[in-house]
């Protein structure tokens, strides 16, 4: 998996980073507590569900 960050809202990215991904066993995030829970309209609905 390739990923690039940018900080300020898409106009410019930083470098690329590169994570290697266990086939067997997919890595998960490690403090999801910390993220804040997503705000479309479908996520929405879900947890209101």
């Amino acid at each position: 998996m390739t990923i690039r960050i940018s900080r300020d809202n898409g106009q410019t990215f930083g470098g690329q980073v590169v994570y290697r991904v266990n086939e067997e066993k997919p890595r998960e995030p490690e403090a999801t507590h910390i993220w804040p829970p997503c705000q479309c309209h479908r996520c929405k609905q879900r947890r209101s569900a």
